[in-house]
């Protein structure tokens, strides 16, 4: 018997060399998160899919909904933040206090959570 010609035994087909999944990533969770892990997964035993779909769909655990009202103000902030973090790095290779750029990063950041806040 060739291997072509040759039965092939029970049990599952066996997956082609590329789709076979090798890599473990384990991750802890406390008693509570476990549960509401649980309660989302719609069929018991479907753990491992349903975690696996989370990841890879790109899903958030929370989203962020912005008020008509505050959206160009937000908008001008994501702006404002990203020459934020420009200033930052270079003023980091001047050596001014990490404790003052910290304080402007949560100014911004207190500023953007306000205008998320307002329209609620």
């Amino acid at each position: 018997m060739t291997a072509e010609t040759k039965k092939r035994r029970h049990g599952p087909v066996p997956k082609a060399k590329e789709e076979i999944r090798n890599r473990r990533v384990s991750v802890y969770f406390t008693e509570a998160e476990y549960a509401e892990l649980l309660t989302r997964v719609k069929t018991p035993g479907e753990l491992s899919p349903y975690a696996r779909h989370q990841l890879f769909a790109g899903k958030t655990p929370y989203s962020v909904s912005i008020p008509e009202a505050n959206y160009s103000a937000w908008a001008a902030t994501a702006g404002l933040a990203n020459n934020l973090n420009q200033l930052v790095r270079k003023l980091g290779a001047f050596g001014v206090a990490d404790a003052d750029l910290q304080a402007v990063r949560d100014l911004v950041r207190e500023l953007r959570a306000a205008l998320v806040e307002v329209g609620k």
